[in-house]
């Protein structure tokens, strides 16, 4: 456990830098299993996942599909935004990061931005706050918890107070009468309630410990609202109601905390204390009587996880934004198409920046490696930050409010059984389908039907592509098969390659048109291949002889 200076220190030397390259405190590559939890239950209480993108639409919640994350390395956009002090703020910022319904909100997103970004001393003592709060691993599962309270009542509750009441009366009966038999009494009394303890202890540790650090959550919460500048800007009625409500209930759980910290640390007084309260059975009582109360006020008491979460999440946005070398821009918001200056992917060092401006749909081709996926990603990923940070890559970045799908990192499931060919297919047709029931989708595709022959890939092709040149969708599409640029409905851009002294150079910029050199055939014989093979590839190729 840091010490405050310590905590102190490391928010402030970390502060604006990148959190892949900071203390361990910010590395959340080894828990992304732990931080996912809260995404994942709040995802199942909107929608069967069965039918999750359609039915995202039809509910009116807005959060990108798995294959779209998975696609665009999101896990790894997290990590690199990722400079949360608290496992809260992990997990809204992992779900903030989803989420694109909260784009209205900007407004109060960047007054918040302006005010953390202007008084640095009050947000170092935010993050002190928070860092109190602290990335325990079983807090993670907390908001799982609070959720389903009804699912994790100690079973035989009557059984449970009957015990409590033998052992009183054992030992006070030993006591009045010196009798063997109560000692008997009062000794098996107590060895069964241990036993029952320890069974209870060993199902709901994780759960013992995270009630008792909920009383760090509302601490911080109370914190901000006691203050009268940091409740103004970041606490509503609604969270100054919550902190009320609660005071008894946290007064209730705030011995597990103190007896579980002085349990680990190994104090006398507070191991004594855990063996009287297993003997007893008083901390499953009062567990079960906590679980009645969070039963009650729920909704207040999810509500300041979120809230502490969302402060930490934004001072996490605020530390990225300071950390991009290449800079960043809010998003514009118009009716047509995008449009961006110095667009950049947001994991790459020393990016080449590209402008780019559609209105309606691209197709864009060129040579393997020269940058196709990579500027389709860095559109799309924008897209999203521009809706759920309000932050962008970009000097500038134009665009309208847009649902994005993705097909793009496939591969064959050995597991499932499933072809190349069947998963795109499957993919695609989850695009489709979102198209006919919503407007405003941006879909990037990358090497559309490239699971199966020539013939069939290039009529497919057209007519998918033709299908989704709707006006309530905006495509980016990359392909080699040039057939496919020979149609109106798509503006044509590409990428460009050159074979300069025995090896292939890219500018990885984009161009408007029709081109893009090939660069297969080089690549063998960059790579020394016999030039019998070179020559027979380059015939075949001139003769289109496939």
């Amino acid at each position: 456990m840091l010490s405050k200076k310590q905590a102190t220190a490391i928010i402030k030397s970390y502060f604006g830098k990148n959190p892949l390259e900071c203390h361990s405190f910010y590395d959340a590559s080894q828990r992304i299993d732990k931080i996912c939890l809260y995404h994942d239950d709040f995802s199942e209480e909107i929608v069967d996942n069965n039918n999750k993108a359609a039915a995202d639409m039809e509910s009116g919640y807005s959060h990108i599909d798995d294959i779209t994350w998975d696609d665009l390395e999101m896990d790894d956009v997290f990590l690199r935004i990722n400079h949360t002090d608290s496992f809260a703020g992990e997990q809204i910022l992992y779900h903030k990061l989803h989420d694109v319904s909260a784009a209205g909100d900007q407004e109060k997103f960047e007054k918040k931005q302006q005010f953390l970004k202007e008084n640095e001393k009050k947000r170092i003592e935010i993050e002190q706050n928070l860092f109190a709060i602290g990335k325990n691993k079983n807090d993670y599962y907390m908001m799982s918890f609070l959720k389903n309270t009804d699912k994790w009542k100690v079973g035989n509750e009557i059984l449970m107070y009957i015990m409590q009441f033998l052992l009183v009366f054992f030992i006070v009966s030993f006591a009045c009468t010196r009798l063997d038999i109560m000692g008997v009494g009062a000794v098996l009394s107590a060895f069964i309630n241990i036993s029952i303890y320890m069974r209870i202890k060993q199902k709901y540790e994780v759960f013992f410990e995270s009630l008792g650090n909920f009383k760090n959550i509302y601490n911080f919460a109370r914190w901000i609202v006691k203050d009268e500048t940091l409740g103004d800007i970041f606490a509503d009625d609604k969270t100054k109601a919550s902190v009320e409500k609660l005071k008894r209930m946290t007064n209730a759980i705030v011995s597990f905390n103190t007896r579980k910290q002085g349990t680990m640390s190994g104090d006398l007084g507070s191991i004594v204390a855990e063996y009287l309260m297993a003997v007893t059975l008083i901390d499953v009582a009062a567990f079960n009587r906590t679980m009645k109360i969070i039963e009650n006020k729920q909704t207040d008491v999810i509500g300041l996880i979120e809230f502490a979460g969302d402060i930490d999440a934004q001072i996490s946005v605020l530390s990225y934004r300071q950390s991009m070398e290449g800079g960043w821009c809010r998003p514009e918001y118009n009716s047509e198409g995008i449009s961006a200056e110095q667009l950049v992917h947001p994991l790459l060092g020393n990016p080449v920046a590209n402008d780019f401006a559609v209105k309606t749909r691209a197709i864009i081709t060129g040579a393997n490696a020269s940058g196709k996926s990579t500027f389709m990603k860095a559109a799309a990923i924008n897209m999203l930050l521009a809706q759920t940070i309000n932050t962008c890559t970009a000097k500038s970045f134009k665009a309208s409010h847009m649902y994005v799908m993705t097909c793009m990192s496939l591969r064959d499931d050995v597991l499932s059984g499933e072809s190349y060919y069947f998963r795109e297919a499957r993919y695609l047709k989850r695009m489709i389908d979102v198209i006919d029931s919503r407007n405003n989708v941006l879909c990037v595709v990358d090497e559309i039907l490239k699971g199966t022959n020539t013939h069939e890939r290039i009529a497919a092709s057209k007519a998918i592509l033709d299908y989704i040149a709707k006006d309530n969708c905006i495509a980016l599409i990359a392909t080699h098969d040039m057939e496919l640029t020979e149609t109106d409905l798509y503006n044509k851009f590409y990428f460009d390659s050159t074979v300069l002294n025995d090896d292939i150079v890219f500018d990885y910029k984009i161009h408007e048109g029709i081109g893009g050199k090939s660069n297969a055939i080089a690549l063998l014989e960059i790579l020394g291949y016999p030039k019998t093979i070179v020559e027979r590839a380059r015939r075949g190729a001139e003769r289109k002889v496939f």
